[in-house]
């Protein structure tokens, strides 16, 4: 009897260790599999981000109703109006004020490139998409240099953000002239 509770123990103990490894190896090519997809999502939205700009067809959407539901507006190109900005993050990101919480602004490539700047404190009217924020955006955002590594926790924080590629400033009625 000694050597048959000997004989399961150590099958046990393989069978252990076999599970052990095979998990292990599932998890690292999880892992892999998930990194392509993810790399291959952000490269699609890129894209497709850079072909559809139509600025004509941006449908103006008030800024209550935007801020109950941000994500409802994912598919379409949008237009908030009266929007004041609350802080910046570093050159190409700012927050705005939607529902008593900071929203997330990103500049387009194209806005950089063209050299739009905002302060805080100006009233602006935007046009872009809105987006899902994920670790990866930030990351590419961080690599491309439109981020800093300390406003990468920052931006991560956000659930959603518009991605802008018009930002119009204006003065806020009834402000000196």
């Amino acid at each position: 009897m000694a050597s048959g509770k000997s004989s399961s123990g150590t099958a046990g103990r393989l069978l252990m260790i076999g599970a052990f490894v095979f998990v292990g190896g599932f998890f690292y090519w999880l892992t892999a599999r998930s990194n392509e997809y993810v790399l291959s999502i952000t490269v699609e939205d890129t894209e497709e981000v850079e072909d559809t700009r139509n600025l004509g067809s941006a449908v103006v959407i008030p800024v209550d109703v935007f801020g109950s539901d941000p994500m409802a507006q994912e598919d379409i190109l949008i237009q908030i109006n009266e929007l004041t900005i609350t802080s910046l993050l570093d050159s190409e990101a700012f927050f705005i004020e939607v529902a008593g919480q900071p929203y997330l602004i990103k500049m387009s490539s194209a806005l950089v490139s063209d050299s739009i700047s905002v302060t805080m404190g100006e009233n602006v009217s935007i046009i872009g998409n809105v987006h899902q924020m994920t670790d990866s955006i930030a990351d590419s955002w961080v690599t491309m240099g439109a981020l800093t590594e300390a406003n990468k926790i920052v931006a991560t924080f956000s659930e959603t953000f518009v991605e802008a590629i018009e930002v119009t400033v204006y003065s806020a009625p009834g402000a000196d002239n």
